[in-house]
């Protein structure tokens, strides 16, 4: 298995059919912990058809109280799975097509710049599906989605409950692997739950056009 997309979830049954769609022709499988949801976000899961793992916590705890132990979990079965790469992200989270289209390459350019995790910019969107806030730091950061099964998992470096913390584990967290890419990016819809879904599920397709010169065309 090349590539496993990991993600923890609790009632998105909203975005999470979107996010399987976004990136089901792109991955090899999907890894997904429910974090205790009581709408209709498992059955969801189970309807994947390239589910490879999935975990429910039955018991629910305070939002993210479960962080780093879902992520050391997605992670080892990354690694029981023999995934190589795994793509972190949010059920909210939507990537350039550009950049799905050509994740393997830019995994091959890795391995050849001797890279094991990759950024991508950030775009939050705002007041409307269809643009994005650029006059915060929101519109100017990188997150690390993409990056190698470690041989060692641990989030020891940080804080038991530690909320929106970096996926990438202590293995991964030296400058040297890192590749921070400025022509690849990721839409965030964090801003989306302020607006309402019924934005979104009526919007269709959202083509932003980024730098004046570059689009996205995305389903949620």
């Amino acid at each position: 298995m090349k590539i496993l997309a990991l993600i923890a979830v609790r009632d998105e049954e909203r975005f999470l059919p979107g996010y399987f769609a976004h990136l089901r022709n792109f991955v090899d499988g999907f890894a997904v912990v429910d974090d205790g949801s009581v709408d209709a976000t498992w059955s969801l899961i189970q309807k994947e058809q390239k589910l490879s793992f999935s975990f429910r916590r039955e018991v629910r705890a305070a939002d993210h109280f479960f962080e780093i132990e879902n992520r050391e979990l997605l992670l080892n079965a990354a690694k029981d799975l023999g995934a190589e790469w795994v793509l972190g992200s949010d059920a909210d989270e939507r990537y350039e097509m550009a950049f799905l289209k050509n994740m393997a390459a830019l995994q091959n350019e890795a391995e050849k710049r001797e890279k094991r995790a990759i950024a991508l910019q950030v775009f939050g969107l705002w007041n409307s599906p269809v643009t994005y806030r650029a006059d915060t730091p929101l519109g100017r950061l990188s997150k690390f989605v993409l990056f190698k099964v470690p041989t060692e998992i641990s989030y020891a470096d940080r804080p038991k409950r530690a909320l929106h913390s970096s996926w990438l584990p202590v293995a991964m967290m030296n400058p040297a692997y890192h590749w921070l890419t400025d022509y690849r990016f990721i839409i965030c819809a964090v801003s989306t739950r302020r607006i309402g879904y019924g934005a979104l599920r009526n919007s269709g397709a959202l083509i932003q056009k980024i730098n004046g010169s570059r689009s996205v065309t995305t389903t949620w």
